[in-house]
């Protein structure tokens, strides 16, 4: 018999999850330090709101499933699971929001890797003014009053007994920043995947992250670029007798208001600059057309986004065909006629 007995675990899962108090969980795991924690939530929020081929992509996922009929099977044949299973689809319509929404919630996990729901109950007394009693049955049952999620960013740290056991969530949540212990027994947890049993998961968006990041660079400096050509590049040159990059206060401060204004030069109904005797102000033209390509460049970082959630599908039809107006001709992205169809 193996010592400390057959039945004592011996090993440790090895989670990277380190906190100030005992079984506290506050997990390393991720090697990206902008990916982890209350950052990584913010930068998986951006993806996801800000992004055109990824908010696409979670936009379609959540109306398929909110199409998707729910319905609860019978474990078996005898009239105690009939009436099991009539009783969970009671409960089920018999929340304070649908059971669509609360699904729409739980897919929130795709993008942070985790989803925490707490099990709010009551008894079922029919149509009381209390909304722990409140219900369109009146069988004196105890049913879902709400699945509420617990936002993700709002996670202070996960729980843990000294055996790696997951115990809840304690979470600091606005208006009043209380801290709250919400007990696993007491919860739904959704995740994408399990890795030593992390219950952060991995967020589906996660391979998307490089791509993404390059992607998001780039469109800046293009937006940069093309103010930069049509309104031209500013210089602004003082006078011959003052030297800027003095150590002077008054040098100093003039180069700054010099930086500043050359900083905001846009080409909108409010332009115009005002400079002091001697100074003079000119927009340089730029040379032209830049060596790279960076509508091809972005568009290799959307098929990079769709390919890890596997959905290059989005970009294969906006690649091939556009939509034409005339319906003996197929036209290109770019509007340009190709040959006749047949259909």
């Amino acid at each position: 018999m193996p010592k400390g007995g057959t039945y004592n675990e011996a090993g440790r899962l090895g989670q990277m999850r380190y906190g100030s108090g005992l079984g506290s969980g506050i997990f390393y795991e991720e090697f990206l330090r902008e990916l982890r924690g209350r950052k990584g939530v913010e930068a998986y929020k951006e993806m996801a709101d800000n992004d055109d081929i990824i908010g696409a992509v979670l936009f379609a996922i959540e109306m398929l499933m909110r199409q998707v009929e729910w319905s609860v099977k019978e474990g078996g044949n005898a009239d105690a699971d009939k009436r099991a299973a009539e009783f969970i689809s009671s409960c089920m319509d018999d929340m304070d929001e649908t059971w669509t929404n609360f699904i729409s919630e739980v897919l929130s996990f795709l993008t942070f890797g985790w989803s925490y729901h707490e099990i709010v109950y009551k008894r079922r007394m029919g149509q009381t003014n209390r909304p722990e009693t409140k219900s369109k049955y009146d069988d004196g049952l105890i049913g879902w009053r709400k699945l509420p999620i617990r936002s993700q960013d709002t996670l202070w740290e996960w729980q843990y007994d000294d055996r790696d056991n997951l115990q809840g969530l304690i979470q600091c949540a606005p208006p009043d920043f209380g801290m709250v212990f919400i007990p696993i027994e007491k919860s739904l947890h959704f995740k994408t995947r399990s890795r030593k049993a992390n219950p952060e998961g991995r967020s589906v968006l996660r391979n998307a992250y490089r791509a993404w990041y390059f992607k998001r660079r780039i469109q800046e400096i293009e937006g940069i670029g093309i103010e930069r050509d049509l309104a031209g590049l500013p210089v602004l040159q003082p006078p011959e007798d003052m030297d800027l990059w003095s150590d002077d206060p008054d040098s100093v401060k003039q180069l700054a208001q010099a930086e500043r204004l050359v900083r905001s030069v846009r080409r909108d109904e409010r332009e115009g600059v005002v400079l002091p005797f001697g100074w003079n102000f000119q927009l340089l033209s730029t040379g032209g057309r830049r060596q790279f390509d960076t509508n091809a460049i972005i568009e290799r970082h959307d098929n990079r986004i769709a390919m890890t959630v596997l959905a290059d599908f989005y970009c294969w039809g906006m690649k091939k065909w556009g939509a034409s107006p005339f319906p003996a001709t197929r036209r290109s992205c770019s509007g340009s006629p190709l040959e006749p169809s047949s259909g």
